[in-house]
């Protein structure tokens, strides 16, 4: 008896966590709902705003209570749900609607996978950026890692100390779903949202030229200003 009530609150722990905002990233390894780049059975490239409407609203209010949309002339919006109302959240997920059509899903979940977990499952990336940008504040370093044709992308939150490195254990801060495609189709729809298609494609082609790197595996690499 004593076994089986062991077992009970061992399930409902873990359905309470499966639960949490945060886990709808889950299906990045398991493949269910859907495999990647389709996400909670929405595809971008191919889900509509109404697809889009329908899954927020079948969303828990209770764990997901921040609910916004922003509108970008002519044809854009994003809308985006939260753990909490307001700015400061612990997991939020994005979604850019073009023309009726869903373009690119953002998702920072609670509790990230590392980069080293990403590999591991998805395979090596096909390209990635090393930034540091200096400011008042000192200098920062930004990480983000590309498989374009797999219509995915990870920016990763690596400790400010770690300058000139990628390492496994660093945790992905947000997982980015798109229509498979190449770096510059990438690019094109992480922005065309909010700048327009045309100076979205030329921004991308800069950005391509001056910081994207072919993938060199873990550990020192070249820093881009």
């Amino acid at each position: 008896m004593r076994l089986r009530n062991q077992c009970l609150i061992l399930a409902i722990f873990l359905f309470l966590i499966s639960c949490k905002p945060g886990s709808l990233d889950s299906g990045l390894f398991s493949g269910k709902p859907c495999k990647a780049p389709c996400w909670q059975n929405l595809t971008p490239g191919q889900s509509t705003a109404n697809d889009v409407d329908r899954f927020i609203n079948n969303l828990s209010a209770a764990e997901w209570p921040g609910r916004r949309s922003l509108f970008y002339p002519p044809n854009c919006s994003e809308k985006i749900v939260s753990d909490k109302i307001g700015t400061v959240v612990d997991a939020k997920v994005s979604f850019q609607i073009e023309n009726d059509k869903l373009t690119f899903i953002g998702s920072s979940p609670i509790n990230p996978p590392t980069l080293g977990e990403i590999v591991n499952s998805v395979g090596p990336p096909e390209y990635f950026e090393a930034v540091s940008a200096s400011g008042d504040a000192g200098v920062a370093y930004f990480v983000e890692v590309y498989y374009p044709a797999r219509g995915l992308g990870f920016i990763v939150a690596p400790n400010q100390e770690a300058i000139g490195y990628v390492r496994p254990n660093t945790k992905v801060m947000t997982i980015e779903y798109f229509a498979p495609g190449n770096l510059l189709s990438y690019f094109t729809a992480r922005y065309s949202c909010f700048i327009g298609q045309a100076k979205a494609i030329a921004g991308a082609q800069r950005e391509i030229a001056d910081r994207v790197q072919p993938w060199s595996g873990f550990g020192a690499v070249k820093v881009t200003p």
